[in-house]
């Protein structure tokens, strides 16, 4: 699961640039380091810090800037909040990291609006 969550990862940071200018593809975790699915989340998070130790944090001539939020369990209000939050105010391109169903939803249901996010 992990390999293939960096594997998807490794291919779709490139493709998620907000704007031709611009150098940094951020990207928003959104999972809970609290909680019942901690270990989960941990995993995903030392998958990630494990590929870009051997590949470096650049894809694609793009730098990666990881922005992490903790849900603290299972809490699709928490997990909405903090995917508007990421995209609104910190302008991420990629919004990933989701480890449960009920935290995955409302990212579906009310994105916010904005032209370049992806959801």
């Amino acid at each position: 699961m992990i390999r293939n969550f960096v594997a998807a990862f490794a291919v779709l940071a490139p493709l998620a640039v907000s704007s031709a200018g611009a150098q940094t593809v951020k990207i928003g975790l959104i999972m809970p380091y609290s909680g019942q699915f901690a270990d989960a989340a941990t995993q995903m998070d030392n998958a990630i810090k494990q590929y870009v130790k051997e590949h470096g944090d650049t894809v694609a001539g793009r730098k990666l800037e990881f922005i992490r939020r903790d849900t603290g369990g299972v809490a699709p209000d928490v997990a909405k909040r903090h995917a508007q939050e990421l995209v609104v105010r910190d302008r991420v391109d990629i919004l990933a990291g989701f480890v449960s169903r009920p935290t995955r939803s409302p990212r579906r249901t009310s994105p916010p609006k904005r032209r370049n996010s992806w959801w």
